[in-house]
C-alpha cells in the first residue's frame, strides 16, 4: 500500500468497486477488500462517501496525489501529496496527516 502512489506515477489511477473489480490505467495489485477512507475538511475527519458502486478511489496527477486517511486491514494509511505512510491506530495517523508536533503554538514552533 505504501507504494501506491510511486506505481501511479506520474499520472494514474485507482478505482475500486464493491463487487471486487478493479479499474487502473496502471497493473496494480490492491489487496484491501472493505477500505475506509477518512478526508480532512473544517478541522475534523469525516468518512468520505463516493459514487453509489464505489469504496475506493485514488488519483496521481504529475506525481502527486491526494490526501487523506485509508483504514485498511486493521491498518490506517496517510496519502499525503508526495507520501504514503503506514500507521497501527487512527490517533497515530490523524497526528502525522494534521501534523500537531510542528504548528506553532502562540508563535513558538514546538
Amino acid at each position: 500500500m505504501t507504494s501506491l502512489r510511486d506505481m501511479l506515477k506520474p499520472n494514474g489511477y485507482i478505482i475500486l468497486y464493491k463487487n471486487g473489480d478493479i479499474i487502473s490505467n496502471k497493473k496494480i495489485r490492491f489487496y484491501c477488500k472493505t477500505p475506509v477512507v477518512y478526508q480532512f475538511l473544517n478541522d475534523n475527519f469525516f468518512k468520505k462517501k463516493f459514487d453509489e458502486n464505489i469504496i475506493f478511489e485514488y488519483k496521481v496527477v504529475n506525481g502527486i496525489g491526494e490526501s487523506f486517511i485509508l483504514q485498511c486491514n486493521k491498518m490506517f494509511y496517510v496519502f499525503k501529496p508526495f507520501y504514503i505512510k503506514k500507521f497501527s491506530s487512527f490517533e497515530s495517523a490523524k497526528e502525522d496527516f494534521t501534523n500537531v508536533r510542528y504548528k506553532p503554538s502562540n508563535g513558538i514552533m514546538k
